[in-house]
């Protein structure tokens, strides 16, 4: 999944431009999230089937890869080494802070964990309905300005 992750990571830098490797990123995250909940909100038995840590992996993967590919493209011979530590650092201790006071915000004004998902869940579903209707629609620009026909 690693290897997956990163070829799809590969084909997204390549034929995106930047400001779309984030909805990407979050499409992925989103739709990760969105089955880790399914499976605890109606899931049957205890294990979790092997899909959700499979498309965790990819999203890692993926996120990682074009964490990588962006920072030493925005950067210089001199600086790629502050920029990519930085910019990794900074991501990942963004993610964890973010997710951790999340889960003690909840805790602390006695939020369930059911009204807790509902709320992420509808955050992630319009990750993932947004992510394909924006590309729809920027492929019609495309289209109308090039003066094509789909």
């Amino acid at each position: 999944m690693h290897v997956v992750g990163g070829l799809a990571a590969g084909v997204v830098y390549t034929n995106f431009d930047r400001n779309w490797l984030f909805l990407w990123v979050f499409g992925l995250f989103a739709f990760t999230h969105l089955l880790y909940v399914f499976h605890v909100q109606f899931g049957a038995g205890n294990s979790p089937p092997l899909v959700l840590p499979m498309f965790y992996v990819l999203a890692v993967s993926f996120y990682t890869t074009l964490n990588f590919a962006l920072w030493p493209d925005l950067s210089t011979p001199e600086t790629i080494g502050t920029h990519t530590a930085l910019g990794v650092g900074i991501a990942g201790w963004l993610a964890t802070f973010l997710s951790t006071s999340l889960a003690l915000y909840s805790e602390g004004s006695g939020l369930s964990l059911l009204s807790h998902l509902t709320y992420v869940n509808a955050l992630a579903l319009l990750f993932v309905v947004t992510l394909p209707v924006l590309l729809y629609a920027h492929r019609m620009v495309e289209l109308v300005r090039g003066g094509t026909t789909p």
